[in-house]
């Protein structure tokens, strides 16, 4: 509407990029720092819905760090364990969501896996035909790690898994340049595997499957990938985690040293694997969920703290901005919204916040009465809270700049808004 009234769609955006960092620096000052185990556990707890699932969670995430590993997977029996195994987690995922074998859970998981690691590129299936040919007569699946891989390979692959031939899953190499060719030598090692290097004028039509390394299992996301339980010799990678200590004590370059740092993580911090159990497969699963969940928010709220929920932070920080700012009046909305989803009228309730003593203040939807929300438990972590304003704000940004969208479904195109009325 201001767009349609004459204002300039350039000016408005400055101004909104200008007011969302003024914001987000607002949230994070507000910020309530987690730090000790009791905090860590009652974030879990009301995340998980579960005492004892939380307490379980945060003492994982405790004993692990927030830096490191945790996966969540279904147990094989009615018990919720925890299981501390060797794992890397590399910041790369599966290139084709029909890679996916668990479409529900958008994941892609290979049990004993054959692993190939490459900084050759894969041209096409053919140059890697017969080791291709080799895994599907064994049976198993084939996990592939290279640079990059042609549609071409990509579409064959994908054609072998939906006839049943061959189960695989290829994933780009991570990091770019030396740094990628120490990493994946880092992979080879976990995993036992030949690093087929151009250095060392390896070819792929000579793989054997003596070259390719295992390991319990794979599991890739779109964004991210984990290797559980590398078979790679243990004096190996003992020899590789002190090569690179040797390498930080070294390296004078901040870049290069923090890299380093990384790679050294991986080799060395491993993995916690909470296996989720429960009475019934129906009970296993929503029980699981609740727990990457409280995994989830715990550790985001390790790392970025915790701000009042409710949507009440954006009331208290928008009070850094001009009241004739079109942020500050867009900050309402949230809570307008979900009070009067509640059928509660949000003017009352607004001016009761604003008057009362409570340290936290916001709405129980339940009740209609102000409460402390940090007290109460309705809590979000910081990092969510700064994240939705961001991601919200540039999708506003775009409409306004561009006047119009693309989107999958025509059926939807009615509800748009005309060009000019953004």
């Amino acid at each position: 509407m201001l767009t349609a009234a004459g204002v300039n769609p350039m000016g408005l955006r400055q101004q909104i990029e200008k007011d969302i960092k003024t914001i987000t620096t607002e949230i994070e000052r507000l910020s309530i720092p987690v730090t000790t185990f009791d905090q860590k556990k009652y974030i879990a707890t009301v995340s998980a819905e579960d005492e004892t699932l939380g307490e379980l969670v945060a003492k994982v995430i405790e004993d692990m760090g927030v830096d490191g590993m945790v996966a969540v997977e279904e147990s094989k029996n009615s018990e919720t364990t925890v299981d501390k195994q060797e794992g890397m987690q590399l910041d790369k995922g599966y290139l084709h969501q029909l890679f996916q074998t668990n479409p529900e859970r958008m994941d892609a998981t290979l049990e004993n896996p054959y692993i190939l690691v490459t900084d050759k590129d894969i041209p096409s299936l053919a140059v890697i035909k017969d080791i291709v040919v080799e895994c599907a007569k064994q049976g198993n699946k084939l996990f592939i790690i290279s640079p990059n891989f042609s549609p071409d390979a990509i579409g064959a692959l994908i054609d072998n898994k939906m006839k049943g031939s061959l189960l695989s899953l290829p994933i780009q190499a991570p990091s770019f340049g030396l740094n990628q060719k120490n990493t994946l030598q880092d992979i080879a090692i976990f995993t036992g595997a030949k690093f087929i290097t151009s250095d060392a004028g390896h070819k792929l039509e000579d793989i054997k499957l003596d070259d390719l390394g295992h390991a319990d299992y794979v599991t890739s996301t779109k964004s991210e990938t984990i290797i559980v339980g590398g078979k790679g010799s243990k004096e190996l990678i003992d020899n590789r985690v002190e090569s690179i200590k040797t390498a930080i004590n070294k390296e004078d370059q901040d870049f290069d040293r923090e890299k380093l740092k990384e790679r050294l993580a991986k080799l060395t911090s491993g993995i916690a694997v909470i296996k989720v159990g429960g009475a019934t497969e129906v009970e296993m699963l929503e029980r699981l969920e609740r727990v990457k969940d409280a995994v989830a928010a715990t550790k985001a709220s390790v790392i970025s703290g915790i701000v009042p929920g409710g949507e009440t932070i954006y009331l208290k920080a928008r009070e850094v901005l001009s009241k004739d700012s079109l942020l500050y009046k867009v900050l309402y909305e949230p809570f307008k919204k979900l009070v009067n989803n509640a059928g509660l009228n949000d003017g009352q309730l607004y001016e009761r916040l604003l008057t009362t003593k409570i340290k936290n203040p916001g709405i129980d939807v339940r009740t209609g009465e102000v409460i402390d929300m940090v007290e109460s438990g309705i809590i979000d972590p910081t990092m969510v809270s700064v994240q939705a304003l961001i991601n919200s704000s540039s999708v506003a940004i775009q409409i306004s700049t561009t006047g119009a969208l693309v989107i999958p479904d025509n059926a939807q195109m009615s509800q748009l808004p005309k060009r000019g009325q953004n």
